[in-house]
């Protein structure tokens, strides 16, 4: 289906946290870990991290970040995201998403094996929300029942543990069935996002020639950027297909 928009916005874990990483295997399997809460107590912790892969967090996880709160968002099992493009201008193209559009999440994912330990850092792919529909903060004030459904998500944790953790009006978006966490990471590279994105007045994204790939796409999705055009979409559904 490409006549829907994308919106790619960049989550999890990256360079700006230090040792707190997401590993990519040598098949392409991943662990997406989230960013860290600090000390906030009745957070869930690293150390309940759920593994896809069947490993404990300790194999990957820092020892000083498994007392931490984590920040689990976007979370792949109910299939929710959680932010608030009325306040946050990097979130505010999720303003304009309709039923049946896409939320695609990139993350920084960085190669791990047990004998060489970490390896090259670079952007993937990790997963797919299907927008069924969305539940603000005003909502789940004036009806507190809502929130059963997005229960999962670290907003709605956040605003019922503490409702002064939560001051915005943070909207939860809500994936269909069609929503998952891809099995393969897909890779995202400088190249593939000069043929899917374009700069804010249309134009093509300018590489300077001293910046690294890693750079190139690290500094051009901080801000989530949204896909409107039917064959740029295509071009980004066919790449995925092709890796998943």
């Amino acid at each position: 289906m490409t006549d829907r928009q994308v919106v790619i916005i960049n989550v999890g874990a990256n360079v700006s946290h230090g040792s707190l990483r997401s590993p990519l295997f040598r098949d392409h399997t991943f662990e997406f870990v989230p960013i860290s809460e600090g000390y906030v107590d009745g957070l869930p912790r690293f150390s309940s991290y759920k593994s896809k892969c069947g490993r404990p967090p300790e194999d990957f996880i820092p020892k000083g970040y498994l007392n931490q709160a984590m920040h689990d968002d976007p979370e792949f099992e109910t299939y929710t995201y959680g932010d608030s493009p009325e306040n946050n201008p990097r979130a505010a193209n999720l303003r304009r998403l309709v039923r049946g559009d896409s939320i695609l999440f990139l993350a920084r994912l960085v190669e791990w094996n047990e004998v060489d330990g970490w390896g090259l850092a670079g952007f993937y792919l990790v997963g797919e929300l299907v927008l069924d529909r969305v539940v603000r903060r005003s909502e789940l004030v004036a009806d507190p029942e809502l929130a059963r459904p997005v229960s999962h998500n670290a907003h709605v944790i956040r605003w019922l543990l503490n409702r002064y953790l939560e001051p915005h009006n943070f909207w939860v978006f809500i994936g269909s069935r069609e929503s998952r966490r891809f099995v393969h990471a897909v890779p995202f590279d400088g190249e593939l996002m000069t043929r899917v994105l374009v700069a804010a007045d249309g134009s093509t994204l300018k590489r300077h020639k001293e910046m690294t790939d890693l750079l190139f796409v690290g500094s051009n999705t901080r801000a989530c950027r949204i896909i409107d055009d039917s064959n740029r979409v295509r071009i980004l559904d066919e790449h995925i297909r092709r890796h998943c």
